[in-house]
């Protein structure tokens, strides 16, 4: 263990490197070896030297619209070690997808929440396109629309099965994730917030859902993290 220990120290010592491909394998790579071997990063580290990080992303939506945001924002903080909440000013409909979390976890979230969004949409698009050409009369906006957000339900479903089948993997099947545990100063930080819940009262295809969760079993954010994960804004 002890061997392990100082091989995750040295990668996270490396990402800190100024080379941004190299510095995002090298944390990948720390999580992924922290998870196998269900080692937390407050095992490593004197947890003062941590700041405590918020994150706004460029996403947002509203009770109406992409909806199933907050419930893919959930799902995505809890398997790396982080909090999500959803920032809305007074009056205003349309709320931002935030993440709070130590350096280093919290910069990884967002990464991985911002490749799961673009995945899910284009994936959703893809799948509107295929299946409009089974109607005669194709899909009108608002059908396009349902199957599209039935669809991406399912996925973030999907998603989160597929952390839950990783957790039961025994070290050497392990492949992406991290262990499961929110630091206490991220909750202390989070305790005035409230966790949207959100569920559309609209109708859900389950047809579209379906199909959407078996591509979200598929998702693997080591395919992407080196691409473009999306634009954020550090406030702390």
């Amino acid at each position: 263990m002890a061997d392990y220990k100082e091989k995750i120290k040295k990668l996270l010592a490396l990402a800190e490197s100024p080379n941004e491909n190299e510095a995002k394998a090298a944390l990948l790579k720390a999580k992924q070896l922290m998870a196998e071997y269900k080692i937390a990063e407050i095992d490593l580290v004197d947890i003062e030297k941590k700041k405590v990080k918020t994150i706004v992303t460029e996403y947002s939506y509203t009770k109406r619209g992409e909806y199933w945001m907050a419930g893919m924002s959930n799902i995505i903080a809890a398997n790396y070690c982080c909090r999500s909440a959803r920032r809305i000013r007074s009056g205003a409909q349309k709320g931002t997808i935030i993440f709070v979390g130590l350096e280093d976890d919290v910069d990884l979230c967002a990464m991985v929440f911002a490749y799961a969004v673009d995945s899910a949409r284009a994936l959703a698009k893809k799948y509107i396109v295929d299946i409009s050409k089974q109607y005669i009369f194709g899909l009108s906006s608002g059908e396009k629309n349902q199957k599209m957000n039935s669809y991406i339900l399912g996925f973030s479903k999907g998603v989160e099965e597929a952390f839950r089948e990783q957790q039961a993997r025994t070290p050497d099947e392990s492949q992406w994730g991290l262990v499961m545990v929110v630091p206490k100063e991220v909750n202390d930080e989070c305790a005035g917030f409230r966790t949207d819940r959100y569920v559309s009262r609209r109708i859900v295809d389950s047809d579209c859902r379906s199909d959407g969760f078996r591509e979200g079993k598929k998702f693997n954010p080591n395919r992407r993290l080196n691409g473009n994960a999306g634009r954020r804004e550090c406030l702390t």
